[in-house]
């Protein structure tokens, strides 16, 4: 399984910092470079880390990985060894390279390890991604659409040019600079002069957008943006009930079997809530007539009067019942956080809700296959009215959830919400109104701030070399405090001598015993 390059792009600009933007992965010198500095750290804990037969050791390098201070020089290196954050990517990537099972690995294949880390790390924002419910994946965008995918991968594969940052995020800063076209602006070489960095703005955009999207007038599509159908079928096969079962990510967390049984206990559900409602309308109506054959068995022939009263009853319902069994699962909030990035606290609390959003949707999944169960057998005279019920009602919810995509999340002409990726919440973030936009000029930011900032002339050695001189300096600081608190003895009346003969040759231990 390969993912697309531009993928991949949107995935590094939307869950790292822009420093990955600029570098995604490391080169063979850089990798071996990184190998030293574990070596270094790594003999100061555990001498003699890498065996004679020059193989890596998994366990002690999960320990290095556990380390608060090795993490945090990790964080700041190309994407391609975040994946080292992750214990699971690290022991399944390990395993590909452990060919005796012992728990070592060639000295040999730390590169291909590297590689392989970055292409699991990728897999693991993609689902991180499609567990967060996010809509732009950059699909379909014009970057560097001059060869094919193959040819886009080598062209950026251990990095991105400032060209590709540029012409990503190339609509916002012509936008901003002025609100008519700018020819100018397509001059992309042009741009990259070193002098012309300094024009590159801080971009601050409405929370509320009304028109067509900037990239619309720039490609000349008309109003559908380009990337806006290839992200909406991608969203519609992940987040739809009906498509979703046939056509989903299998790097999602919902497979197609769960949701075929999300799908079920929806009907189950909102058969059990039409009946119920039904019945008790017309209790109300015939109250005091004493007709027991008032309440019909199956609401289907009181519903078939109204189309309106069939949306209200049974349609809707199944809308909110379905969505409310999918969230719960899913836990887009919690299920969204990177945990490469993340506390320990943060991710242990994003695990207990999780936990507990997956065993309330089970419960309800239960109940759902419970209520069809039952009322195939309680009632079997009244199966193919309920059935004909659900399924018309099922397939108008089919019809307004892509209607409700289009209106809502990927609305082309109206957005709502922050596209700052640093600022603050607004009210328009909890609508959803134009999602695709913004999270697309999110990413747009993110690229002209990367290319602003100057991140890529940062290279690996030049942060290992900052980390190592940081350990260094505290550990002088530490050898410092031990000398001053050795120096403020007097004599050595506070000194444990049985300790202190304990570490001795005990040939020197003659006579009677030591004493205080």
């Amino acid at each position: 399984m390969v993912l697309d390059p531009n993928c991949a792009f949107v995935l590094l600009g939307l869950n790292s910092e822009p420093k990955p933007l600029t570098h995604w992965r490391m080169t063979p010198a850089e990798a071996m470079e990184l190998l030293e500095f574990i070596e270094l750290n790594m003999d100061r804990l555990m001498p003699s880390w890498i065996n004679a037969g020059g193989r890596v050791s998994l366990q002690v390098l999960l320990t290095f990985t556990s380390n608060e201070d090795c993490r945090e020089t990790l964080r700041n290196l190309p994407a391609s060894v975040h994946g080292l954050l992750l214990r699971e990517l690290v022991v399944d990537a390990f395993s590909s390279f452990d060919e005796e099972e012992g728990g070592y690995m060639d000295k040999s294949s730390w590169v291909r390890f590297t590689k392989r880390l970055h292409e699991l790390y990728l897999f693991y924002l993609q689902s991180v991604a499609l567990a967060g419910s996010r809509t732009f994946f950059g699909r379909g965008q014009p970057w560097n659409n001059a060869g094919s995918p193959a040819d886009v991968a080598s062209e950026y594969a251990w990095g991105c040019p400032e060209r590709l940052l540029l012409e990503a995020g190339e609509g916002l800063l012509a936008m901003h600079r002025s609100g008519t076209r700018d020819d100018s602006v397509d001059d992309i070489t042009e741009l990259l002069r070193p002098d012309s960095r300094d024009e590159f703005p801080v971009i601050k955009l409405p929370t509320f957008q009304l028109g067509i999207d900037r990239d619309c007038r720039r490609h000349g599509r008309g109003p559908i943006p380009p990337g806006w159908w290839q992200d909406f079928v991608y969203y519609s096969a992940n987040n739809h009930p009906l498509h979703g079962i046939f056509s989903c990510d299998l790097l999602g967390k919902a497979l197609p079997l769960e949701r075929a049984a999300i799908e079920l206990s929806t009907c189950g559900l909102s058969l059990a809530f039409s009946v119920g409602i039904t019945m008790f309308a017309e209790n109300c109506l015939n109250l005091g007539k004493g007709d027991a054959s008032a309440s019909p068995s199956s609401p289907a022939p009181l519903l078939r009067r109204s189309l309106a009263l069939g949306i209200v009853l049974v349609t809707l319902p199944s809308i909110a019942i379905w969505h409310c069994v999918y969230k719960l699962f899913m836990m887009p909030r919690f299920s969204k956080l990177n945990e490469a990035f993340a506390s320990d606290a943060e991710i242990i609390k994003a695990w207990r809700f999780r936990a507990c959003g997956e065993a309330v949707a089970y419960l309800l999944v239960a109940l759902g296959i419970a209520a069809v169960i039952w009322r195939v057998y309680a009632t079997p005279e009244v199966m193919w009215d309920d059935l004909t019920l659900i399924i018309l009602a099922r397939l108008q919810a089919y019809a307004c959830e892509w209607i409700l995509m289009i209106l809502v999340t990927f609305n082309p002409i109206v957005a709502w919400g922050q596209a700052d990726p640093n600022g603050p919440l607004c009210v328009g973030d909890m609508l959803g109104l134009g999602r695709w936009r913004l999270e697309k000029q999110q990413f747009q930011v993110s690229c002209l701030r990367a290319l602003q900032s100057g991140h890529s002339a940062n290279n690996v050695r030049s942060v290992l070399q900052a980390a190592t001189v940081t350990k260094a300096s505290k550990g002088n600081e530490g050898e410092q405090r031990r000398f001053r608190t050795s120096s403020n003895r007097e004599g050595c009346q506070g000194c444990d001598v049985e300790s202190l003969f304990k570490i001795m040759p005990l040939a020197i231990m003659k006579g009677n015993s030591p004493t205080q």
